[in-house]
């Protein structure tokens, strides 16, 4: 009698992860993939809840728009993980051609919308960093974020968005054209010309593997990690601080400099020491951004990398300003 109630109540209620397949048990997922750092804080309810939203944003955008396509992780799900989401990833990815057909970002932005349902809530550049569909289903909150290239010349493709751009260009023409029909779960969808390949330069040659245990880097991993750079950043400028500090004194009793030399001196010491301090704490975040990590690929490098040269810009203006 309890086996047939239980039955009834699967028939009626479905199971819960009947939507994403690929929301398994996590003991599964802990023998298939080697107990890599990802796969220890998986959450197999989470995942289903959060992954039904991905999927639901990414199915309405391809029925409502027929030019967005499946980059980054959502990308690397159809290849790696049988044309499903990768179990532990918490957003899903799109990608779209900004060409000529778009007079300006207001006509690009109705097309974005045009791509979303009425469960299916748009957030554009003005009300955040970037575009991303975003849907709640039993009060979790999926992303879906949407990257907006532009053709850059014959074969080159870059980001739009000018915090995102690379100082090399980030997609080839081949990698991309001509799109190829690919399975997202029971939906047929765009993808990626050579989707391997490119999986491959953007994540590294194994990501068709599981990679081997700490290869993967999570966020309070990273925090640490700043935490123990900010220490040794602290003990390299305390150093510089109070060996320059030993100059400058020696400087001001220093018969032979006048007041005005002297306070040029400091006046440059301070200077050069605030830009030391913010040009260290950029490079210390570009170091960590090119990590070997092949699934939990970071696009930071990019903004940090246009952070760096705003920095540098304004420090060689600056400097001009003094020295005249």
């Amino acid at each position: 009698m309890l086996y047939l109630f239980t039955l009834f109540i699967l028939f009626h209620v479905g199971c819960p992860c009947s939507y994403t397949p690929e929301c398994i048990d996590k003991d599964i997922l802990l023998k298939n993939w080697d107990n890599t750092y990802m796969v220890k804080h998986y959450d197999k309810d989470k995942c289903c809840k959060k992954h039904k939203g991905i999927r639901m944003s990414i199915e309405s955008a391809f029925k409502n728009y027929k030019n967005v396509y499946l980059i980054g992780g959502s990308l690397l799900g159809i290849y790696r993980h049988n044309g499903m989401q990768v179990p532990w990833e918490k957003d899903g990815d799109l990608g779209i051609l900004y060409d000529f057909n778009f007079k300006n970002i207001t006509d690009l932005e109705n097309m974005i919308y045009s791509a979303s349902s009425n469960e299916i809530e748009i957030i554009t550049s003005s009300q955040g960093s970037k575009y991303m569909m975003k849907v709640e289903f039993e009060n979790i909150t999926s992303f879906v974020d949407i990257f907006i290239f532009e053709k850059t010349s014959d074969d080159t493709f870059n980001y739009v968005k000018k915090d995102w751009a690379s100082i090399e260009p980030a997609l080839h023409y081949d990698d991309i054209y001509p799109l190829k029909i690919c399975n997202f779960y029971d939906t047929e969808i765009k993808c990626f010309n050579k989707g391997i390949s490119h999986l491959k330069k953007v994540y590294g040659d194994d990501v068709m593997y599981a990679p081997p245990e700490g290869e993967f880097i999570s966020q309070n991993m990273m925090k640490a990690h700043y935490m123990r750079l900010r220490k040794k950043e602290v003990y390299m400028l305390l150093e510089i601080f109070i060996l320059g500090l030993i100059i400058i004194l020696g400087l001001f009793f220093c018969k032979t400099f006048s007041k005005r030399k002297k306070i040029f001196i400091l006046g440059g010491y301070v200077f050069s020491l605030f830009f030391f301090m913010k040009l260290l704490y950029v490079f210390s975040r570009v170091s960590l951004a090119y990590h070997k990590n092949s699934n939990y690929h970071d696009n930071a490098n990019l903004y940090h990398m246009d952070a760096l040269k705003e920095i540098i810009l304004e420090y060689n203006t600056q400097r001009r300003l003094i020295l005249k």
